[in-house]
């Protein structure tokens, strides 16, 4: 492979420049910029976690984000900008202000429906750069194969121009993520009897494997399978097994999320996946067939995470299906 000598060079400039700065207060320009009546602006965290029990309920509800400036003095408003990653279940409002007196001020994050036993959501909430003394910076793309040495010193230049943004959001609190989720409680949701296709091609099976239920939600989980198949046989000695996790429906079907579960052994260990998501392209070789209680599935299997094989197996919910309530 050639090296671009230009692109060479061009990094060892930037990386000399970097060095040279980090002596002479490079991180004292980033908000100094007086904004209004000379505050200086942040975030009291860059991450935030809030973690609920199942039952409390957060529907109409407001959390409150901690915004803290350098003064009390004076009323100012501040924009802030915000992304949902659901924003039908959250919302907020585009600015802040801080009343004359205070040095703190509470951005509301507003909850209008209810969030889901493991389920996670997030909020990133920014204070605007420009308003405290620095410019935005895109983010760098990459480059076509076409692209020109010229460009590649360019690419190097806006890389390393929007690293020092990111920093600067970091080091400053300018910026901050709020993750917010529910614990999941697991009942006993009955047995089943539960048959591997992989590893023994006739089947292999299991009976009064353990079904656990998510309260408050449409989550199902059978609890180490393969290992209740197999823990007495010591040439496949599973010593991973995650449990395999399925949504049942209101017609008693069931689907699942883009992973499984994982089962392994030494030097093996096989993800089973459903063709969603990142294995979107591979929807066909996954279905289901059901029978009454009988669930037949056939999926994928990522072993090692590199190879993609064909997966099957099938369960017969014995003990409380909710088909028979």
């Amino acid at each position: 492979m050639k090296l671009n000598k230009s692109l060479l060079a061009a990094t060892a400039l930037f990386g000399a420049l970097l060095t040279s700065c980090s002596d002479s207060g490079y991180w004292d320009e980033a908000s100094s910029k007086e904004l209004g009546n000379g505050a200086t602006y942040s975030f009291n965290n860059v991450n935030l976690s809030y973690e609920y029990a199942a039952e409390e309920s957060l529907n109409g509800k407001d959390v409150e984000i901690l915004v803290t400036r350098g003064t009390t003095q004076g009323e100012v408003t501040l924009p802030i900008s915000a992304v949902f990653s659901d924003a039908e279940a959250m919302s907020g409002p585009e600015s802040i202000t801080f009343a004359d007196g205070s040095n703190t001020a509470a951005y509301p994050i507003h909850f209008s429906k209810e969030l889901i036993p493991g389920q996670k959501l997030t909020a990133k909430l920014a204070i605007d750069p420009k308003e405290i003394g620095f410019a935005v910076e895109e983010a760098d793309t990459m480059l076509l194969k076409n692209k020109t040495a010229a460009d590649s010193l360019k690419y190097v230049a806006d890389s390393i121009a929007y690293e020092t943004y990111l920093n600067k959001l970091k080091n400053y609190k300018l910026a901050t993520t709020i993750t917010f989720s529910k614990v999941l409680t697991w009942s006993e949701a009955g047995k089943c009897i539960f048959v591997d296709y992989n590893f023994a091609s006739d089947g292999a099976s299991a009976e009064d494997v353990t079904i656990l239920h998510a309260d408050g939600t449409n989550m199902y989980r059978i609890v180490a399978p393969f290992q209740a198949i197999y823990s007495d046989d010591p040439d496949e000695g599973f010593d991973t097994d995650t449990g395999f996790t399925f949504y049942l429906e209101d017609d008693l079907s069931i689907s699942f999320d883009e992973e499984i579960g994982t089962i392994g052994y030494p030097g093996y260990t096989y993800q089973y996946v459903w063709g969603v998501g990142s294995f979107a392209g591979y929807a066909a070789y996954c279905g289901v067939t059901r029978q009454n209680n009988i669930y037949d599935v056939n999926c994928l299997r990522l072993r090692n995470n590199a190879n993609l094989y064909t997966g099957h197996f099938a369960f017969m919910w014995t003990e409380g299906w909710p088909g028979e309530q």
